[in-house]
């Protein structure tokens, strides 16, 4: 049964906001990346280094703070088109409704990972027909900017290292899925349930932010930090990110599991 949650989330993103997400998340990683353009040092401008200074570099990236629209504008009214084509109600027939929520948090999780996959891939593809190719060093001189989590991966294996950034941002991508599940069990409004993920994520983002400096726990564990800024700090390691995003999407889908079974028996 699963696989067919998966299969009508698979159809639904054929549609223009899907499309019109994909043009936002380019245009916005171009955009970047042509400002980082003069550079000439090899190892600050190959497509490697490029690439990740677009999604993740503080002084030149702001896609920490488009990248989640991205996500909403695909996925955050999924719950409310249930409703509106009758899906929920045909489901119900076959299913439970404990069932039905557990299938659409899994499948939501799935096509917003694979999905996000994709745009990466075309990104990263972008980087490399537009910048020089370079394998990329040890610092040469003091000034460069090169991911500090894990720099000796980079190092030698530059293609790994990519695609571990690229699985990362994927599963970012499903926990802000998922947290559109949250809101969409709590408001009836579909405005509200696509915006207010981000409103929240940007709110706690920069209050963390602001009440510690670089070096406090409160500014490492803000959710702006943790999208990417994270790779260029050397307070992290993949290990701490990936569990912190593991971590928020196992609550996230507890909370989407709890609050729809609330819905569900309270017959809101």
């Amino acid at each position: 049964m699963v696989i067919r949650f998966i299969k009508i989330e698979f159809r639904r993103i054929c549609r223009w906001q899907t499309l019109l997400a994909f043009i936002v998340f380019m245009a916005a990683f171009v955009h970047i990346s042509v400002m980082d353009k003069p550079n000439f040092s090899l190892n600050q401008s190959n497509f490697f280094i490029g690439y990740l200074k677009a999604l993740c570099l503080p002084m030149h990236s702001y896609m920490p703070l488009i990248f989640p629209l991205v996500i909403i504008f695909i996925f955050g009214d999924s719950l409310f088109l249930d409703y509106k084509t009758g899906f929920f109600q045909f489901s119900l027939s076959r299913i439970t409704h404990k069932e039905f929520i557990k299938y659409k948090t899994i499948a939501v999780s799935i096509v917003a990972f694979i999905v996000v996959l994709v745009f990466q891939l075309v990104a990263f593809l972008y980087s490399i027909f537009t910048s020089p190719y370079s394998l990329p060093t040890k610092p040469l001189r003091i000034g460069e900017q090169l991911p500090n989590i894990s720099i000796g991966l980079y190092v030698r294996h530059p293609f790994v290292y990519i695609f571990i950034i690229m699985i990362l941002f994927s599963i970012i991508s499903m926990v802000i899925a998922v947290s559109c599940l949250i809101t969409s069990n709590i408001f009836k409004n579909v405005f509200a349930a696509q915006s207010i993920p981000w409103i929240i994520y940007i709110f706690i983002g920069q209050l963390l932010m602001f009440i510690g400096d670089g070096n406090s726990i409160y500014f490492r564990i803000s959710p702006i930090q943790m999208l990417g800024p994270c790779l260029f700090d050397r307070n992290y390691t993949f290990i701490k990110v990936f569990l912190y995003w593991i971590v928020l999407w196992i609550v996230s889908c507890l909370g989407t599991y709890k609050l729809f079974l609330r819905k569900f028996r309270l017959n809101l």
